[in-house]
């Protein structure tokens, strides 16, 4: 059985909560945004050590624990050289003169980069700038999706950055008229034909709808046409001089007379004579 150890747990400064000591670091993180402290914190009576984050005191005790802080110890013998500690060699740098700049080497800088300027436009030795010569050698840096989408998602992406990579290439070595060009016979070469039965169905189709469309266009037409002449139903059992519509007049040779409907009205041809029964 485990024995306890008292010493591997150690008192949180701003709740007391005993913590072990490697979830320090966490439970203060949490305990200072929205935890037990967090007011404690706010307020301003505790401050955080300069050298070590899990040390938390008092404000007005804050510079006596950093002279007396091991963490800080440490850090000042490892920036410490030459047997001064980091704060001598912080003051002998604060009382140093900044370094000035010296005029005439500028000027001397300056004659010499724009002399060779000169030269290099006016000798017209220079080569162009080609944007392709300067990217030969840049790094293609892709964006991929974060592990949580799993690995389909990554591989689709993959998938995406070789297509456009494919593309990219073409059209550099192509030229981007043949390549558009080439990339539009794909896609009608990859269109499947239709077959015969299809279009002799879409055909037969095609020629139902407009003879429909006519008939019906010549039905309306007529009792339009009747409305007009019988003023409303004013001229019952009364001749009116209409000529019939195509396909309900008498055929050659056929004294029968035909009757048909039109809306709620029914009529009858006689002798070329639209009359209404």
């Amino acid at each position: 059985m485990n024995e306890y150890n008292s010493d591997a747990k150690v008192p949180c400064p701003l709740c007391g909560v005993y913590i072990f000591k490697e979830r320090m670091v966490r439970h203060l993180t949490r305990c200072k945004n929205g935890g037990a402290g967090t007011e404690l914190w706010k307020s301003g009576i505790m401050k955080e050590c300069p050298f070590n984050s899990t040390h938390i005191v008092k404000t007005a005790e804050l510079e006596a624990h950093v002279h007396a802080c091991e963490s800080a110890s440490q850090a000042v013998a490892y920036y410490s050289k030459d047997g001064k500690s980091v704060y001598e060699l912080f003051r002998e740098l604060r009382h140093k003169d900044p370094p000035r700049c010296n005029a005439n080497s500028v000027e001397s800088d300056n004659s010499s980069s724009s002399s060779m300027g000169e030269e290099e436009w006016g000798s017209g030795d220079a080569e162009p700038y080609n944007p392709h010569k300067a990217k030969e050698n840049q790094a293609i840096l892709w964006k991929h999706r974060s592990t949580s989408h799993g690995k389909s998602a990554r591989r689709q992406e993959r998938a995406k950055n070789n297509e456009k990579y494919n593309e990219a290439l073409s059209i550099e070595q192509q030229g981007p008229g043949l390549h558009r060009a080439s990339s539009s016979a794909t896609q009608l070469s990859a269109v499947r034909p239709l077959r015969k039965e299809t279009v002799e169905v879409a055909k037969r189709r095609h020629e139902v709808e407009e003879v429909q469309s006519r008939i019906y266009g010549d039905l309306n037409a007529a009792t339009t046409a009747l409305t007009l002449a019988a003023g409303r139903g004013r001229g019952r059992g009364r001749g009116v001089a209409v000529t019939p519509p195509p396909g309900f007049g008498p055929r050659p040779g056929d004294e029968a007379v035909e009757t048909f409907r039109i809306g709620r009205g029914t009529f009858r041809v006689e002798s070329g004579l639209v009359r209404r029964m």
